[in-house]
């Protein structure tokens, strides 16, 4: 950042002239707003003296200037009408430009892309390892590139293992409440159903219709978004599993790109890919999926009372079914006896709150199911690989 001072400050200088170098001036404009790119930009700008104008870029493109005179743009996710818009606003300033995730080709603009066939790969991957056979794709906007992309790959991936996939849009067609369509539809799938939806926000309505449905989340329905927005995959009662799309470092990367073009590199002719890190995985698909009716009934009264001192026996009575017809049918379908299930449940909510509580380790075995701590330390140490101690140091890092 550049920090002017009065001459004065500068005695041995009175009498020369100063050469004092102000910081670029970037445009930021969005089509679709991201806070998560966002950081990422401002991150990139601060370690390098930028000042990134975005006061005028996020609700109308009315506010855009004609010619923007500044170092460079960045402009992202352009949809509708904002994408000749944007357009135009490259042609006429004749500025290094970054396009970001945008349907319009341009030839002196560079352009950043997520992956979105390593995104879709991610899920459709995640889902058919934990058995799912039955699949729904839930979009937004279905003129939409990102939309249409995803949809195309989920449904294409799918087919390529020999299953078919409902697609859904959560949008008002003007004759019926969108979430009357959905619900409908959600509620005469074949269950369990594996739900993928284009992001955090629309994976987090769907969630909320289920409950709404009396549908279980996600014994019933197995729910995916993409983004892995915290504010959004935490609010809800049952926490949301989210493709990590690296939106932040998607901003870092905009920018930099954005640097290398100010700094007289031509631009790529081909767009530049982001990849996904994975996939951060919360309660919404935390499931091997079991066409079984008891299997999923015995599966939600553990995921409810497994921090309770119960056992197998209470949970096949708990069904209606004997703990050897109860075993024999996790055995079928999940490839586990219950007492493993049950077990893999409690270890869960005990690295949780090994890494996010400060309780000791008497307490969290107690609160999580186990007998006591030296119990919680030996499924550690065997399932594990470590002490809780070690995992929480690990956690807390």
């Amino acid at each position: 950042m550049c920090i002017l001072q009065p001459l004065d400050s500068f005695p041995h200088m009175k009498d020369e002239k100063v050469a004092l170098v102000a910081s670029p001036e970037i445009l930021l404009a969005f089509g679709w707003y991201d806070h998560h790119f966002h950081g990422g930009v401002v991150r990139y700008a601060r370690e390098h003296g930028w000042n990134i104008r975005s006061d005028f870029a996020q609700n109308s493109q009315s506010n855009l200037p004609l010619k923007w005179r500044g170092a460079g743009m960045i402009l992202c996710s352009p949809s509708g009408n904002r994408v000749g818009v944007f357009d135009q606003l490259i042609k006429s300033s004749r500025t290094p430009a970054v396009l970001v995730e945008s349907s319009q080709i341009s030839s002196t603009a560079g352009e950043l892309q997520i992956d979105n066939e390593a995104i879709v790969r991610l899920a459709a991957k995640h889902f058919l390892d934990n058995g799912f056979t039955h699949f729904m794709w839930v979009g937004d906007m279905p003129k939409e590139l990102g939309n249409l992309v995803r949809k195309r790959w989920f449904v294409s991936v799918l087919q390529e293992s020999g299953h078919d996939c409902e697609v859904c849009w959560l949008i008002n067609s003007g004759k019926r409440n969108p979430r009357s369509d959905i619900g409908d539809a959600l509620q005469r799938a074949p269950k369990p159903l594996a739900l993928f939806a284009i992001s955090d926000l629309v994976a987090v309505q769907i969630i909320h219709l289920c409950h709404d449905l009396g549908l279980s989340v996600p014994e019933d329905v197995a729910i995916l978004g993409i983004g892995n927005d915290e504010l959004y995959c935490e609010s809800t009662s049952v926490s949301l599993s989210s493709v990590d799309s690296q939106q932040k470092h998607k901003g870092y990367l905009a920018a930099e790109l954005l640097d290398r073009l100010m700094h007289g590199e031509p631009a790529p002719t081909e767009p530049l890919l982001v990849a996904p890190t994975g996939i951060v995985l919360r309660e919404s698909t935390d499931l091997l999926a079991s066409t079984h009716p008891k299997v999923r009934e015995a599966i939600s009264f553990m995921r409810g009372h497994g921090h309770e001192r119960i056992n197998v026996s209470e949970i096949a009575q708990h069904v209606g079914m004997s703990r050897e017809g109860l075993r024999k049918a996790f055995v079928a379908h999940l490839h586990r006896a219950p007492g493993t299930v049950l077990r893999e449940l409690r270890l869960k909510l005990a690295k949780n709150m090994l890494a996010t509580t400060d309780l000791t380790l008497e307490a969290i075995a107690l609160d999580s199911g186990f007998r006591d701590a030296t119990r919680l330390c030996a499924v550690f140490r065997r399932d594990v690989g470590s002490t809780p101690a070690q995992f929480r140091r690990n956690a807390q890092e």
